[in-house]
């Protein structure tokens, strides 16, 4: 950058106006980014200020939040949900992460790392963060039935007693109040910590046993076509080539050049490597798909790819901190945190530059990429 070497990144686009305008043709819609009470999108009446978590990005000044509060009532109903929400959109959204096990989304307590555009008061659901994915908010048991039980890799999922419907077990009714116990009090507690687990994204369209179906058609089309081995090595293979000469070069790389090499084998025997995961991960949906049990636990992955005494995320949640960046919160003290905080974690993708998302008053382009070295300069990435 600008004739200096920083290591190898990945770079990220925020999601702007910009972006709006390209991917929707229009920006001129409400953009949230939910973070905090209310990104579960359970309805609690109303009054919008029941609802700090979600965050609006665009038309601050002229929203009512009248479409958020129609998305919330269809998803508790039940009822109209297509004229508030691209529901196409949220089923394989939820089918990627479910495949990805990524936790550190809708899907797990931390309730984020996505956004909602709407148009004409309908939402349309936008992908965002995914560098804890592969299991690498911590390992469990990956339930597509129940796929918000496994949340932040503390404590596994289980899956529905097929012949009467019962989803509650004793462990499970306790699982958010041992997740909640985790987390030191210095940090805010997502909704839903220590008490309710509703997720309506979740609960309301897999309810639905035409969604339910079509939500099985794309997991099961990510196992048939993605997550097999020759696509996986195939892809996998590319990348680690593209790559390989400037990670074996980064002097502020997570890993050594061999634990990169190893990783990414296209040995689907190695649980050390990406494809070894994709094709566990296949035989197990296939294996629920066909009313079987989950076959793949992530942690065995995760630990594997550690070397077998890495610390897995999730076991000791003090020491995770969110690294996304704001105007107000840039400081030298967190992006020197963040390679302790992280260097043990193996057996990840890519890393992304967390959220490099400039506010509409910092908007132009070519600020927020001279930004980045400034802000993340001691972020090194895999």
């Amino acid at each position: 950058i600008n004739g200096e070497e920083w290591g190898l990144y990945l770079a990220v686009e925020p999601i702007d106006e910009v972006f709006l305008e390209r991917t929707f043709g229009d920006s001129t819609g409400d953009l949230y980014k939910p973070d905090g009470t209310g990104a579960d999108l359970v309805y609690r009446g109303d009054d919008m200020s029941e609802y700090p978590g979600l965050v609006l990005k665009t038309n601050e000044e002229t929203s009512d939040g009248s479409a958020i509060l129609d998305l919330m009532k269809a998803l508790e109903s039940g009822e109209g949900l297509e004229d508030v929400l691209d529901v196409d959109e949220v089923l394989r959204y939820l089918a990627a992460n479910v495949a990805l096990a990524n936790y550190d989304s809708y899907l797990g307590n931390t309730t984020h790392n996505y956004y909602l555009y709407e148009q004409d008061g309908r939402f349309t659901i936008v992908p965002w963060d995914y560098n804890y994915s592969f299991g690498g908010f911590g390992g469990g048991e990956v339930d597509i039935y129940e796929p918000t039980n496994q949340s932040m890799g503390m404590g596994g999922g289980r899956h529905p007693d097929m012949e009467n419907g019962e989803t509650k077990t004793a462990e499970g009714e306790n699982a958010a109040e041992e997740q909640a116990a985790q987390i030191p009090e210095s940090m805010e507690r997502p909704e839903g910590m220590g008490g309710s687990n509703e997720k309506p994204l979740v609960d309301t369209l897999l309810s639905q046993d035409a969604l339910l179906a079509q939500y099985e058609s794309y997991l099961a089309e990510i196992a048939e076509t993605y997550f097999t081995e020759s696509y996986m090595s195939q892809i996998v293979s590319e990348t680690a080539e593209m790559i390989a000469p400037y990670v074996e070069k980064d002097a502020t790389a997570f890993f050594t050049y061999d634990e990169f090499l190893e990783a990414s084998s296209a040995d689907a025997t190695d649980p050390n490597s990406l494809v070894y995961f994709a094709v566990s991960m296949a035989e197990s949906i296939e294996t629920q798909l066909a009313g079987g049990e989950p076959t793949f636990h992530t942690s065995s992955f995760v630990a594997a790819a550690a070397g077998g005494g890495g610390k897995r995320p999730g076991e000791d949640f003090a020491e995770m901190q969110d690294t996304e960046q704001t105007e107000d919160d840039v400081t030298e003290e967190q992006t020197q945190r963040v390679p302790a905080q992280m260097g043990d974690m193996a057996g990840q993708p890519l890393e992304m530059i967390e959220d490099t998302e400039q506010t509409a008053d910092t908007a132009e382009v070519s600020e927020q990429t001279q930004k980045v070295p400034e802000q993340m300069g001691d972020m090194p990435q895999r």
